[in-house]
């Protein structure tokens, strides 16, 4: 899933947790409400993992123009 998919997803995610606290907020008995905690909570960590995934990949691709950078200078001083 490419970053614009990752922004689509977690939009939807955080839509979908709204709508849970929503469920949770109006609830009548106590499975809708923690119904709506659970899918609020399960959003919630899929937004983090998103944001966990797209640093570590920002990270990586910075280590690999730095490792290429570092190649670079080394082959010039030869």
């Amino acid at each position: 899933m490419g970053v614009t998919g990752r922004i689509i997803a977690g939009s939807l995610a955080g839509l979908l947790a709204l709508l849970g606290l929503f469920f949770s907020a109006n609830a009548i008995d106590g499975g809708i409400y923690y119904s709506g905690l659970l899918i609020f909570v399960t959003m919630v960590s899929y937004i983090g993992y998103l944001v966990k995934r797209q640093i570590a990949e920002g990270e990586a691709a910075h280590r690999a123009s730095a490792a290429g950078e570092v190649e670079a200078e080394g082959s010039r001083r030869s």
